[in-house]
C-alpha cells in the first residue's frame, strides 16, 4: 500500500511537470509575440510616437518602451551604423552616469534588430546578414561587462531589454552564448518590494524560461502577482486606488504607470494557462486603472504632479501614451469590462469625445492628492504632511521639484499647457504654491533628497461633484493656511497666517503663453481679472499683484544632470501675489474654460459667492452649499441666526435642502477621534443633542480610523 502510494505521488508530479511544461511553452510564446504587437495602433499614435521617440535619450523605461515592433528606417539605420566590433560609435559607453545611462541604448538597439530579424513581417525577417550583427552586438556586450553605478540598470533596465532579445534569438544562439545568456540574467534576483520586486521578478522569470526551469518560474510568477493586491500599510496600491512607492510618496505616473503597464501585460501573457490571475487579482488591476489613473490624465496628457521625479523632454504626452499599452492590455485581459477601457482609451488617451470620461471631484486621502474635472476642464492639487512626502531627487532628477508638493494647482483645457515647459520654468514659482523666493538649493546639483510639508492638516473633502482641499505649510521657516475650493464652475484659492523669513510669492499661473493677454478692473475699482488661454483669474485687489509674459531661458540640466546646457527659450505667462514677511494672506479666483469673446460678460455676470478668509478659518458660500476649512477650533454663520461652530480642527461641507442641513466632515490631520460641532437653533439627526438652556444642537463625529475619509451627517431643523 505504501509502495502504491509512492507511485501514485510520483505519476502526479510527472503529470504536473508535463503541465507546468506546457504552460511555460505558452507562455514563452505569447512573451515572444508580445514584442512584435502594436497596442497604440491607431494610425495618428503611430506617426506620434515614431516621432516622439526619433532621437530620444528619454531614461524613463516607460517611455523608452512607447515603440512597438520595429520601424525599418530605425533598423537600417542600426545595421548600417554598428561597427565591426559590434558597438554603435555615437553611444559612450564609458559613462558613468546614474541616470540615462547611455550603454543601456545598446541592449535598446539590440532588442530593436532582434524583433525585426523575427517578425515574419519584417523586410529584415530571417535575413542571415542582420543575425549575424545581433551576435556581434552581443558579442560585444558580455565581452565589455558594462555596469552602471546605478543597481537599477545592471537588474532591471537592462535584463528587462536583452530578456527579450535571448527569448527571440534564443533557437540561434550556441551553447556558449546561451550560457553568457542565461548568467546576465542571473543579474536579477528575486526581492525588494513594491515595482521594483515585481520587475526583478520578471526578468528572473525569462531566466526560467531560457534554463526551463519550472520550480524557477512558478517562484518568479507568486513574485510577480504577490504585489497585486491593495496595501493599507507599505507600498503599492492603496485602499483609495493612489500608488505608493519610495516610502509614503505618491507614484501615479513612475512606479503606479510602470505597475499597471507591467500587471496588465502579464494578465494577458498569463491569460488561458494555469498561471492566469485569478479574478479578484484582476478586479485589483481593474480598480486601480478606472478608479485610480483615469483621473491624471486629462486629453492625452498626465498631470505633472503625478509624474513624479521623471519630468523628462515628453514626459506628460509620453507617460499617457504608455498607459494607453496597458488600457489596451486590460481590453484583452478583462473582456468583461472592455466598454469602460474602450471609453478610457478614446477620451482621455486619444482626447476623442471630450465629456465622456470622469466627471467630478476626487480626493485620494492616503496620498494628499486631489482632482476636479468638469466636462471643459481639468484642474489637480498635489500636497504633503508629516505623512505624505511631497517629492524627491533620486540619481540627480528633478533637481528643484522642491516645492511642486506644497500645494500645486494645476489647471488644463487642452492638456497640453505646460507641456516641456520645465527647462525655463521658474521652480520657485509653482502655480499654487507660496514659497520663499531667493536663495536656497536651487541651481546646485543634488544626487538624493525627498521634500516634505511637516504640516499635520492635510486633506480634501467631496460630495462628488464639488470639493475642498486644504493645507497648513510648515516648512523651513514658512508657515501658511491654504484652501483650493471647487465649486463646479471656479476655483477659489485662500491663504491666511503667511509668515516667513524675507520675501514670499504665492504663485497664480506659470504657464506657456498662448494668444492674447487682456485684463479687465471690476466694478468695485479695486480689483482686477486677467485672461489669457481660456482661463480667467480674478482678483479682488490690485496690490501686490505681479504679472509677466515674455520670454524664459533655461535647459534641461536645470531638471536633471543627465542633459546637457543646450540653451532654450520660451514664451511664458506668469501671475503672483508678493506677501509681507508675517501676517500676510490673500484670494483669488480661476474660471476656466470660457473663450477670449465670453470672458468680460462671464466676469461681469458671476453669480454671486461669498467667501472669507481669517486666519484659522476659511469660508466660501456658494448658493445653498458651503465649504468650511477649520483649521484650528472656530465658527462661522451660516445664514442669519444660524452659527455652526467646531470645536476641533476639521474640513467641513454643508448643503441646505428644504429645513435639512447636509454635513461632510472630514479629519484632515488624520489623528483625532472625534469632531464635535454646534449648531444654533434646535435641531434633530442621529447622534444629536439640544440644549435649550444655550439653545444649541450638539452632535459629535467619530472619525476614528477614517484615515481622511469624510462622514456624513444630516440634521434637520426641528419646527417651532
Amino acid at each position: 500500500m505504501k509502495r502504491l502510494s509512492v507511485i501514485g505521488f510520483m505519476i502526479c508530479l510527472y503529470l504536473n511537470g508535463m503541465a507546468g511544461t506546457a504552460g511555460m511553452e505558452a507562455v514563452k510564446r505569447r512573451l515572444c509575440e508580445s514584442y512584435f504587437r502594436v497596442l497604440n495602433n491607431a494610425p495618428e499614435l503611430r506617426a506620434e510616437i515614431k516621432q516622439f521617440n526619433r532621437g530620444s535619450r528619454n531614461p524613463d523605461i516607460m517611455i523608452r518602451e512607447l515603440k512597438e515592433g520595429s520601424e525599418e528606417e530605425e533598423v537600417y539605420s542600426y545595421l548600417s551604423t554598428l561597427n565591426p566590433e559590434g558597438n554603435w560609435p555615437d553611444i559612450f559607453y564609458d559613462d558613468s552616469s546614474r541616470s540615462g545611462w547611455q550603454p543601456s541604448f545598446h541592449a535598446e538597439r539590440l532588442l530593436c534588430l532582434a524583433k525585426a530579424y523575427r517578425n515574419p513581417v519584417s523586410a529584415y525577417y530571417g535575413k542571415k546578414d542582420v543575425r549575424e550583427k545581433i551576435k556581434q552586438a552581443l558579442a560585444y556586450w558580455f565581452r565589455g561587462n558594462f555596469r552602471c553605478r546605478n543597481w537599477w540598470y545592471n537588474e532591471i533596465g537592462v535584463p528587462k531589454m536583452l530578456g527579450g532579445v535571448f527569448l527571440l534569438m534564443e533557437s540561434e544562439m550556441d551553447e556558449e552564448e546561451r550560457g553568457k545568456a542565461i548568467a546576465y540574467m542571473g543579474n536579477a534576483r528575486l526581492g525588494r518590494t513594491g515595482q521594483n520586486r515585481v520587475w526583478l521578478a520578471e526578468n528572473v522569470l525569462v531566466r526560467a524560461l531560457l534554463q526551463n526551469d519550472t520550480l524557477l518560474f512558478i517562484q518568479a510568477r507568486e513574485e510577480i502577482v504577490r504585489e497585486l493586491k491593495i496595501q493599507p500599510e507599505g507600498e503599492g496600491i492603496k485602499p483609495d486606488r493612489s500608488f505608493q512607492q519610495h516610502g509614503s510618496q505618491l507614484q501615479f505616473g513612475n512606479y503606479g504607470l510602470a505597475f499597471i503597464h507591467t500587471m496588465a501585460h502579464w494578465a494577458w501573457v498569463f491569460q488561458d494557462t494555469e498561471y492566469a490571475l485569478s479574478p479578484g487579482q484582476i478586479e485589483v488591476l481593474r480598480s486601480y486603472l478606472l478608479e485610480g489613473l483615469q483621473w491624471v490624465v486629462w486629453r492625452g496628457y498626465m498631470d505633472i504632479s503625478a509624474c513624479g521625479r521623471q519630468l523628462f523632454e515628453g514626459t506628460q504626452r509620453g507617460k499617457a501614451l504608455a498607459l494607453g499599452k496597458a488600457v489596451r492590455n486590460m481590453m484583452l485581459a478583462d473582456p468583461a469590462y472592455r466598454k469602460q477601457y474602450e471609453q478610457f482609451y478614446s477620451v482621455h488617451l486619444q482626447g476623442r469625445k471630450p465629456g465622456r470620461g470622469k466627471i467630478g471631484c476626487r480626493f485620494f486621502p492616503y496620498s494628499d492628492y486631489g482632482v476636479f474635472r468638469s466636462k471643459k476642464w481639468s484642474a489637480t492639487v498635489k500636497m504633503s504632511s508629516t505623512r505624505v512626502i511631497g517629492g524627491e531627487i533620486v540619481n540627480s532628477e528633478n533637481l528643484r521639484g522642491d516645492y511642486l508638493g506644497e500645494g500645486a494647482l494645476f489647471c488644463y483645457i487642452r492638456g497640453d499647457e505646460f507641456r516641456d515647459i520645465f527647462p525655463v520654468w521658474d521652480w520657485q514659482r509653482i502655480p499654487g504654491v507660496s514659497c520663499p523666493i531667493g536663495g536656497g538649493p536651487f541651481g546646485q546639483e543634488r544626487r538624493w533628497g525627498i521634500f516634505q510639508n511637516t504640516g499635520d492638516f492635510v486633506g480634501g473633502i467631496s460630495d462628488g461633484r464639488t470639493g475642498m482641499m486644504a493645507l497648513e505649510i510648515e516648512k523651513d521657516t514658512l508657515q501658511a493656511y491654504k484652501t483650493y475650493s471647487f465649486t463646479g464652475k471656479t476655483i477659489i484659492c485662500l491663504g491666511s497666517g503667511i509668515k516667513g523669513n524675507g520675501k514670499i510669492m504665492t504663485s497664480v499661473a506659470q504657464c506657456l503663453r498662448r494668444g492674447k493677454i487682456d485684463s479687465l478692473n471690476l466694478l468695485s475699482g479695486q480689483g482686477i481679472a486677467y485672461y489669457h488661454d481660456g482661463i480667467v483669474y480674478i482678483f479682488p485687489e490690485k496690490k501686490n499683484l505681479s504679472y509677466a509674459g515674455g520670454i524664459q531661458k533655461g535647459n534641461w540640466k536645470r531638471v536633471a544632470a543627465f542633459y546637457d546646457t543646450t540653451g532654450i527659450e520660451k514664451e511664458v505667462f506668469r501671475l503672483g501675489l508678493e506677501h509681507p514677511e508675517k501676517g500676510g494672506q490673500y484670494s483669488y479666483m480661476l474660471v476656466p474654460g470660457v473663450t477670449e469673446k465670453s470672458w468680460k460678460r462671464v466676469v461681469r455676470t458671476l453669480p454671486e459667492k461669498f467667501y472669507r478668509c481669517e486666519e484659522s478659518v476659511h469660508f466660501i458660500k456658494s448658493g445653498k452649499k458651503w465649504q468650511v476649512a477649520f483649521f484650528a477650533a472656530g465658527a462661522v454663520e451660516f445664514e442669519p441666526g444660524v452659527t455652526l461652530t467646531a470645536e476641533e480642527a476639521c474640513l467641513l461641507m454643508c448643503r441646505k435642502t428644504g429645513r435639512k442641513y447636509q454635513f461632510r466632515i472630514c479629519d484632515p490631520t488624520q489623528s483625532q477621534k472625534q469632531i464635535r460641532l454646534s449648531l444654533s437653533g434646535k435641531w434633530e439627526g442621529e447622534g444629536s443633542r439640544y440644549d435649550s438652556e444655550e439653545e444649541k444642537t450638539f452632535v459629535c463625529i467619530n472619525v476614528v480610523e477614517r484615515y481622511g475619509k469624510e462622514v456624513a451627517c444630516i440634521l434637520r431643523k426641528c419646527r417651532p
